[in-house]
């Protein structure tokens, strides 16, 4: 191979080499969308970490939350379960570091469609990490909302579950039904927090 044709294939081997790295992020980003086990691993990195990991450029696909403190809000809606979620990384305030991660979707029309999904979050999150892990005397444990024509009245409602996913890691999944403004769902992985029951 003369010294042009060694130069030509070179140039096609780095071409590819950079390709196939554009890719390789591209899947691992928001492109291929972000999964839960990536979400998971950037716990406990700074803000600038995160961002450079998820290939995140606050402005240009990540906002962050005028009414969420210390939360940043994907341009690019995520999947969870098969449905359309907004995703929002949530940092510490005091030390930037990313403390959890929350899906967010709002039914604003047919809030029964938001009931429904949240018993079915319900129990797709029970089939991946087991019984819940919420007191089981909770009043507002989801495991025991009532049925919607119940739940549709004038009076806010808020239902929520925990998990836990492993020994660092819990998964909340809220509903809140607010009269004449609809149903927010939300599901927020976050460092685990240690309670303790209290005997009586």
């Amino acid at each position: 191979m003369n010294k042009i044709g060694f130069t030509l294939f070179l140039i096609i081997i780095l071409s590819f080499m950079a390709c196939s790295t554009q890719n390789e992020v591209g899947t691992n980003g928001l492109n291929g969308g972000i999964g839960i086990d990536i979400l998971s691993e950037n716990i406990g990195k700074t803000k600038e970490v995160v961002f450079k990991s998820l290939n995140l450029k606050e402005g240009k696909n990540v906002e962050l939350s005028d009414k969420m403190a210390g939360a940043y809000i994907l341009k690019d809606e995520q999947k969870f379960y098969g449905e359309d979620f907004l995703l929002a990384l949530n940092f510490d305030a005091n030390n930037d570091k990313m403390y959890g991660f929350m899906y967010i979707k709002d039914f604003e029309d047919n809030l029964k469609d938001g009931y429904n999904l949240t018993k079915k979050l319900y129990q797709d999150l029970t089939k991946e990490y087991g019984d819940p892990t919420t007191y089981p005397e909770s009043p507002n444990s989801i495991s025991k909302i009532p049925s919607y024509e119940e739940l549709a009245t004038d009076r806010i409602s808020h239902y929520m579950e925990t998990w836990k996913v492993n020994d660092e890691i819990s998964v909340t999944l809220e509903m809140k039904y607010i009269p004449d403004t609809g149903i927010r769902i939300a599901v927020q992985y976050a460092v685990l927090v240690p309670t303790t029951r209290t005997r009586g």
